[in-house]
């Protein structure tokens, strides 16, 4: 049976595009839209029945369901998906879980007997404890499409995922490459699996450049700004006589998101130390918020938009396409890791 990335390869075109003509066609030029119908017609491809109905106005809600509505990217990408499902005809309804796994099984049950299409689930917290995966399935069984924009869930369930190792990693080795050492490492909450897994890029970093193990620069910050702040201070009250959170000491810190960022930059900012002269700093995720703050922040992340369309294209896969896509990440260097000389010149241009 084709799917919709068989119909997408075989015109040369995006997902999205294929169910912009299939939902939109006005939104589509006449060259792609015969390109991609033609592909429609010698694959023999049928949208999944519940697509049909969307576009017949049956059912027009897909729900997404954020763990911490307050975090940057994540209203970052509630923003992105409502606007890409908005050109496809759909409406987003948001839903703040606040990092309760009892309200998400709560709502994925009510989700079952109602209008809703299906539900795309952001958030930094486990989706692979029994009680979650079985109210998925359960889910999944009424026909609810399911898909994570987070993490890897397993089963039936299309996942949408950035390259988390890869992403720490990278930012790790940036820094090291400006001869920035200690590293200090800034992880969320140690139940999340996505804190775990850039850990594991960082400690890799640190494992292939001969640095010795130092639990003592891996610190929790609870993914807030005021907890990252505290662990900061906590580190240069600690190690202040060795050099550390002093000027002429540089040092480098990995940040896996922006409100952690925040915090590390505002502790700097209370010792009297310059960034990136004294600390150099990269962020493990990318917003508009990084490039407009003080200084502009490094980061390594994806584009939350090719999220956004990427899980709206799995929804539209229907189930017989439960597949895990790997989004590519970049590098993208601002004044708080530039050479202190070239920050310099940057803000004085």
């Amino acid at each position: 049976m084709a799917r919709i990335t068989d119909v997408a390869r075989a015109a040369g075109v995006s997902p999205a595009t294929v169910s912009r003509v299939l939902n939109r066609p006005d939104l589509v030029t006449e060259e792609k839209r015969d390109r991609v119908l033609a592909a429609v017609k010698a694959l023999d491809y049928s949208p999944n029945a519940l697509a049909s109905g969307l576009r017949a106005g049956a059912v027009r809600t897909v729900a997404l369901l954020v763990g911490d509505i307050s975090q940057p990217f994540q209203g970052a990408f509630a923003k992105a998906l409502s606007r890409h499902g908005e050109s496809l005809g759909y409406k987003v309804l948001l839903c703040d879980l606040d990092h309760s796994e009892e309200r998400l099984i709560r709502l994925l049950n009510e989700f079952r007997t109602s209008d809703i299409y299906g539900v795309v689930l952001a958030t930094a917290d486990d989706l692979s404890t029994p009680p979650v995966l079985e109210a998925i399935a359960a889910a999944q069984a009424r026909g609810l499409m399911v898909v994570s924009s987070s993490q890897e869930v397993g089963g039936r369930v299309p996942a949408i995922v950035p390259r988390y190792q890869a992403i720490s990693h990278l930012a790790t080795l940036h820094l090291a490459t400006q001869g920035r050492w200690p590293i200090l490492f800034i992880g969320g909450s140690w139940r999340s699996p996505l804190s775990r897994e850039r850990l594991g890029g960082f400690e890799r970093a640190c494992s292939e450049l001969g640095y010795k193990d130092h639990p003592q620069w891996v610190l929790d910050g609870d993914f807030a700004v005021d907890q990252s702040r505290r662990a900061m201070e906590a580190v240069f009250d600690r190690y202040g006589k060795e050099g550390l959170g002093q000027p002429g000491h540089p040092f480098g810190v990995v940040a896996i998101n922006m409100r952690m960022a925040i915090g590390a930059l505002q502790a700097a900012s209370d010792r009297g130390l310059r960034v990136p002269e004294d600390m150099s700093l990269v962020c493990c995720e990318e917003l508009p918020l990084a490039a407009e703050w003080r200084p502009t922040v490094t980061t390594v992340g994806v584009d939350f938009d090719a999220i956004a369309e990427a899980s709206f294209t799995s929804l539209l896969a229907g189930p017989e396409a439960a597949e895990t896509f790997y989004l590519p990440h970049r590098l993208i260097v601002r004044t708080s890791s530039m050479p202190p000389l070239e920050a310099k010149e940057r803000l004085t241009a």
